[in-house]
């Protein structure tokens, strides 16, 4: 199985940080690695208004090759099950890519107007997508609900009130969730996921799994210390993006972010995969 090629996912929330994303810049200059922001950051990007865009985008703009767009975490699942392996070929939104470069050498050459159509059309497009990754997350924080004893739930929170917080027991109570690496594939069919693609999903730690894992993590999170029932839909927006940028790293190696629940929701999915895929068998680089 072929090793990935890496790749840096940077957050919105650290895009504007000089001293973060000029060494992104510099690593890419030297070593061609190439820095995505994952597709729902479309929606991050398309809630503020355009002044707030232009600010945000603004550091990119200084070298624009450097920065992509990448797929839809959904294309890149369904792609991996067509074709059965890595598909580092295929994480790059080419058409994105190329809208996103076309703007950040608008915005450094002072000649991109924001066109305020296009943006609420792709604002009402991404916020059907977050919503339906939202009705997703409560349908496993129910699942967790269901098979999580009161007890034990308890147990996992003191853990992570603790100073520093302590996420082993969360940690080792999603892999005892899922069953281990043999149980993966009845654990998926479980999810609503065909025999057949379930077989394959998990046979490598590609972006089904990452994201399966990204998700159950953060419904545990919702089970051991609020329920997913009673938040805010704009809370459950922001998590259901820290799973996207957590998934996109996940596979990439590198996250670069200010958000603590996106950054420990990248730490739970390797964990997870280095307990069940030894590093020197993974296509997962979990060197970071």
């Amino acid at each position: 199985m072929t090793q990935h090629k890496d790749f840096v996912v940077l957050d919105m929330n650290a895009c504007r940080d000089r001293r973060l994303v000029m060494p992104l810049i510099e690593r890419y200059q030297t070593k061609g690695t190439p820095i995505y922001l994952p597709a729902i950051a479309n929606w991050e990007l398309l809630k503020g208004s355009p002044e707030t865009l232009r600010a945000s985008l603004e550091l990119m703009s200084e070298m624009p090759e450097a920065f992509g767009f990448a797929r839809e975490t959904m294309y890149l699942k369904s792609a991996e099950m067509k074709y059965r392996r890595p598909i580092d070929d295929l994480v790059c939104d080419k058409r994105l890519t190329t809208n996103l470069r076309a703007v950040l050498r608008g915005i450094r050459d002072d000649t991109h107007a924001i066109d305020l159509d296009t943006v609420e059309r792709a604002r009402t497009f991404w916020k059907s997508r977050v919503e339906n990754s939202v009705n997703i997350l409560r349908q496993l924080e129910a699942v967790h609900r269901k098979e999580l004893s009161q007890a034990h739930a308890n147990e996992i929170r003191a853990a992570l009130n603790q100073t520093p917080s302590n996420r082993s027991p969360f940690r080792a109570y999603l892999v005892e969730a899922i069953g281990g690496r043999d149980a993966l594939a009845p654990f998926l069919v479980s999810m609503g996921y065909g025999f057949a693609t379930a077989r394959k999903a998990a046979a490598f730690p590609g972006f089904s799994v990452l994201h399966l894992f990204g998700l159950l993590g953060l419904a545990l999170r919702w089970r051991v210390l609020g329920g997913a029932d009673t938040a805010k839909e704009s809370k459950l927006e922001n998590d259901m993006a820290d799973v996207e940028y957590a998934t996109l790293a996940a596979y990439g190696g590198t996250l670069v972010s200010f958000d603590v629940g996106a950054l420990a929701t990248f730490e739970d999915i390797r964990s997870v995969v280095a307990r069940m895929w030894p590093p020197t068998s993974s296509v997962l680089d979990l060197g970071g």
